[in-house]
């Protein structure tokens, strides 16, 4: 493969009998980096599709927000206390469960409940994760309203 700047990402034949593309046709369907090659949207462990994030018809302090959270940098109890800041509390607001990122926006009941009236609202199954939430991000003129109601949530 090289550096991967001559391979492209879905369409190339790499990996079993027939590309990403037909392997994974649903998500291939609604990315718009359907040209990308692999120096473009792999870093060897993660998509780098938080480039998507950046794309999003939302304000700017949004999109760091959202690109904290995916790199879950956020400040939430687990990352304070990661920064040796001690903590007396280190419990989510909500519940009783120890607070992270992933919690606090997708495990937490309150979260659940936020997310259920959205995906009713929208029409479509989304908030167990930060991966469900964004992976329509990738195709934001197919899912603009899907995408400013989802990033306005968290």
């Amino acid at each position: 493969m090289g550096n991967g700047k001559l391979i492209k990402f879905w369409e190339d034949n790499r990996l079993g009998s027939s590309s990403l593309a037909i392997q994974f046709w649903d998500l291939y369907e609604i990315v718009n980096e359907k040209n990308g090659t692999i120096h473009d949207l792999w870093d060897g462990e993660n998509l780098k599709c938080i480039s998507a994030v950046w794309s999003l018809k939302i304000p700017p302090r949004v999109h760091f927000f959202l690109w904290l959270l995916s790199r879950r940098q956020n400040l939430t109890r687990d990352v304070l206390e990661s920064r040796e800041k001690h903590l007396e509390d280190n419990t989510c607001p909500f519940c009783s469960e120890r607070e992270t990122s992933h919690h606090l926006f997708f495990e937490c009941v309150v979260a659940k409940q936020v997310w259920a009236i959205i995906s009713e609202l929208l029409g479509l199954e989304i908030g167990s994760d930060f991966e469900s939430v964004g992976s329509r991000w990738l195709s934001n003129k197919r899912f603009l309203v899907h995408n400013m109601f989802s990033s306005a949530t968290l």
